[in-house]
C-alpha cells in the first residue's frame, strides 16, 4: 500500500519529492523515485508483502520499464508461476514486480490479469510511453492534471496541487456535490484536476493523453438462477475472496460492527486463520445511544473466539473536523468519514491490515431504497389522489429525528416518492438537495452558471445505460455499483484508513463476486422483501440467527445530535451572516431557513446542513490562502 505519484513530458526531481512529502502518511515506510527523459515516478511506501524486498519503483532486467504500483495483487504468486514459466526472472518476492513482467508479455491488458485493488503507473522507455491504470471497482484513488502535453498524477489531490496548478473552482462540480455530498468522478473540486474512474487506463504517448474503459459492471441480459443456485454461489465466491485477502506479512485484523456483513467477513477469517482474529468495534457515549452496536458486535466476536478491542468515541469533535477534511482535498459530507477516522487511528496501534464489509449493501441490495422500490411499484397502482393525500398527511404529522431512528423520514420519503416515476423516485432517495431546492439555495452566480443543470446527471446517466430489457433493479445496482460505491463508500474508507497508514481490504469489491451479483434480480435478493435476504441466507448456520435477523443499523456519526450540541457554536461562526455573503456563493436567508426548520424538530436537515458547514471548512483550507494541513491543528483555538 503506497502513495504513487509522477510526471509525463517533463522530469523534476524536487517536485516530486513535494508530492511524495505531503502523501507521506500513506506509506510512512520507504520513498523511491524514477527520473527518466520526460518522465519522473515517485512512491510511498506502507511496506505489507515482502516488508524488506518490495522497494519501489521496481523494473524489468534491462531497466526499460519501471513501475509505481498502491495497491495489492491477490492473485500474484500464481501470475508469477506463469510468467516465470514464460522466462521472466523475478528479484524480489513482492506483487510489484510481477506488474512489470505482466506488462511485458501481455501489454496493456494485463489490468485483465490481475484481481486486487490497485492505482499503477508502468513507464516503457523502448515506447516511451506511460500507462496508468486504476481497479475495476475503485478502491484505490488516481488523480491528474493533463495541460499542453503534460501530465500530472498523483494518489491525492495534494499531490497535484504541489504542481502550482490554478484552484479555481468547478461549479458543476460544486453543484454535484449539494446533490450526492461527494463529488463524482471523473470531476474533482478543482477545475485543473480530474480523477481516473474505476476500471479504465490512461496511456500517454507522443505527446497526447488517451482514456479507455477496460471494464465495468454493466449487469448481462439474461439470468438463469434459482435460489438455492445463488445462495450456494454467494458464499462460495465471498469465502474465496475474503480467503485471498488475508495474504499478508504483517498484522491483520477486521472491523467487526456487528451487522451481517462485517460478521460474514470475521466468519471466514477464522475459517481460514491458524490465529484468533483481531476484531475491532466503536461504542457510542449515552446521549448517541441508538448508534452503538457493541452488543451485537459482542454477540459475533464471542462466537468466533477473536481478540476483540471496543473503541469508545469520545472525542471533540471541533477538534477533529480539520484533520478529517484535510485529508479529501475536496468537500466531502458522509458522516461515517469521522467514525471511520477514529476507529482506523485506534486500530493502526494494533496492526497494518484490517477488512471491512463495505459494498456489501450496494451488492446485495442492503439499503431501504431496494425494498422500498419494489414496494413503490406495488403502491403506484394505489389511486393517484390516495397517494398524493397520504403524502401531505404524512409531511404535516410526522415528525422527524435526529438521534439515528430514521423511519419517521424514510415514512415520508416513500409517500412522496409515490407519486414520481421510478427515476425520479431514485433520484428523490440518494440526492439531499433537489434541483429546486438547490436554487433557492444558491446566489445569484450559483444559480446562473447551474440553470438548468442536474447535480445528479452522472447518477441519471447510469440508469438510463441499460434497455428496456432489464428491470429497474439492474438500474439501481449499476447506479450504486459504478457511482455510489466509488465516489462514496470507498472513497471515505480509503482516505479515513490511509490517513493512519492503516491497509483496508474489501472483500465484497472482488470483481468476480461484483459479475455475479450484476447477474442476481433484485427480487432474488430482497426475497419476500426483506434487504439483502439472499446474503443472510446464503450465511445462514455460519453466522449467528442474532446477527442474520436483526434490522438494519448502518455505521454513522451521531451528527445531527452534535450540529445541536458540540458544533452549534462553530455551525453559528462559519454559516453567519457575514461569512455567507462575502462568500457569495449561498443566500444567507434560506441558509436561516433550512437550519430554523430543523431546530424546530419537524424535519431532521443534519445532512443538508453539515454539507454547508463541510464546504465551509473546506473553503476554509483550499481556498483561503491556500491553509496547509500543518496550520489545521491551530484553527480549533479560532473557533474556540
Amino acid at each position: 500500500m503506497c502513495a504513487i505519484c509522477g510526471t509525463y513530458g517533463f522530469s523534476d526531481r524536487e517536485l516530486l519529492q513535494q508530492m511524495c512529502d505531503v502523501m507521506m502518511h500513506r506509506g510512512p515506510d520507504d520513498e523511491g523515485f524514477y527520473v527518466g527523459d520526460q518522465v519522473g515516478l515517485g512512491m510511498r511506501r506502507l511496506s505489507i508483502i515482502d516488508v524488506r524486498g518490495g522497494h519501489q519503483p521496481i523494473c524489468n532486467e534491462d531497466r526499460t520499464v519501471w513501475v509505481v504500483f498502491n495497491g495489492e495483487i491477490y492473485n500474484f504468486r500464481e501470475l508469477r508461476v506463469e510468467l516465470e514459466k514464460r522466462g521472466h526472472h523475478f528479484r524480489t518476492g513482492t506483487d510489484t514486480e510481477v506488474l512489470v513482467h505482466a506488462y511485458e508479455e501481455f501489454g496493456d491488458s494485463l489490468v485483465q490479469r490481475i484481481r486486487g485493488m490497485f492505482a499503477f503507473a508502468i513507464w516503457d522507455s523502448r515506447t516511451r510511453r506511460l500507462l496508468l491504470a486504476r481497479d475495476r471497482v475503485g478502491m484505490k484513488p488516481l488523480y491528474y492534471r493533463w495541460q499542453c502535453g503534460r501530465l500530472w498524477f498523483a494518489s491525492e489531490i495534494k499531490g497535484i496541487l504541489q504542481s502550482g496548478c490554478s484552484r479555481e473552482l468547478d461549479f458543476f462540480a460544486l453543484h454535484e456535490y449539494f446533490s450526492l455530498a461527494h463529488v463524482p468522478a471523473p470531476r474533482t473540486i478543482f477545475k485543473d484536476i480530474r480523477k481516473l474512474l474505476p476500471g479504465h487506463i490512461l496511456v500517454c504517448s507522443d505527446g497526447s493523453m488517451s482514456v479507455h474503459r477496460y471494464w465495468d459492471p454493466m449487469p448481462p441480459k439474461r439470468r438463469t438462477l434459482d435460489w438455492d443456485s445463488a445462495k450456494a454461489e454467494t458464499r462460495r465466491l465471498l469465502e474465496e475472496s475474503v480467503r485471498e485477502h488475508l495474504v499478508s506479512d504483517v498484522p491483520l485484523g477486521a472491523f467487526l460492527s456487528g451487522g451481517v456483513d462485517s460478521t460474514a467477513i470475521v466468519a471466514f477469517m477464522a475459517r481460514h486463520s491458524q490465529e484468533a482474529v483481531r476484531t475491532f468495534s466503536l461504542g457510542f457515549e449515552k446521549r448517541a445511544c441508538y448508534f452503538d452496536e457493541l452488543a451485537y458486535a459482542r454477540i459475533a466476536a464471542a462466537h468466533f473466539g477473536t481478540r476483540h478491542t471496543e473503541i469508545p468515541v469520545t472525542v471533540d469533535v471541533v477538534d477533529l473536523l480539520p484533520q478529517v477534511i484535510s485529508h479529501f482535498d475536496e468537500p466531502f459530507a458522509n458522516d461515517t468519514a469521522l467514525v471511520m477516522y477514529l476507529l482506523s487511528k485506534e486500530v493502526r496501534r494494533h496492526v497494518t491490515v484490517v477488512l471491512s464489509g463495505t459494498g456489501g449493501d450496494e451488492l446485495f441490495a442492503g439499503y431501504n431504497r431496494y425494498v422500498g422500490m419494489r414496494l413503490a411499484e406495488l403502491y403506484s397502482k394505489a389511486p393517484r389522489l390516495l397517494r398524493k393525500v397520504m403524502a401531505d398527511v404524512v409531511a404535516q404529522v410526522i415528525s422527524e429525528r435526529v438521534d439515528g431512528r430514521h423511519f419517521p423520514r424514510w415514512l415520508r420519503e416513500f409517500t412522496a416518492a409515490g407519486l414520481v416515476g421510478s427515476e425520479d423516485r431514485y433520484l428523490s432517495w440518494v440526492t439531499y438537495f433537489s434541483e429546486e431546492a438547490k436554487h433557492e439555495l444558491y446566489g445569484d452566480l450559483l444559480r446562473e452558471l447551474c440553470n438548468g443543470a442536474s447535480g445528479a446527471s452522472i447518477v441519471q446517466s447510469c440508469l438510463r445505460a441499460l434497455d428496456d430489457r432489464r428491470d429497474y433493479g439492474d438500474a439501481m445496482f449499476y447506479a450504486d455499483v459504478k457511482e455510489y460505491l466509488p465516489n462514496d463508500q470507498l472513497e471515505y474508507s480509503e482516505k479515513m484508513s490511509m490517513a493512519h497508514s492503516l491497509e483496508l481490504r474489501v472483500p465484497f469489491c472482488d470483481h468476480r463476486l461484483v459479475e455475479f451479483c450484476a447477474s442476481v434480480p433484485l427480487s432474488l435478493k430482497t426475497r419476500g422483501f426483506r434487504p439483502k435476504r439472499l446474503l443472510k441466507e446464503a450465511l445462514r448456520g455460519l453466522v449467528p440467527d442474532q446477527i442474520i435477523d436483526r434490522p438494519k443499523h448502518g455505521l454513522h456519526a451521531p451528527i445531527g445530535i452534535w450540529l445541536q450540541t458540540d458544533l452549534a457554536p462553530l455551525l453559528g461562526r462559519l454559516l453567519s451572516r457575514e461569512v455567507v455573503e462575502r462568500r457569495g456563493y449561498f443566500r444567507y436567508q434560506a441558509i436561516q431557513k433550512l437550519i430554523g426548520l430543523h431546530n424546530s424538530g419537524k424535519r431532521d436537515l443534519s445532512w443538508q446542513i453539515w454539507m454547508l458547514l463541510v464546504f465551509e471548512l473546506w473553503h476554509m483550507a483550499y481556498l483561503d490562502g491556500g491553509i496547509t494541513a500543518t496550520q489545521w491543528s491551530h484553527l480549533g483555538d479560532r473557533w474556540a
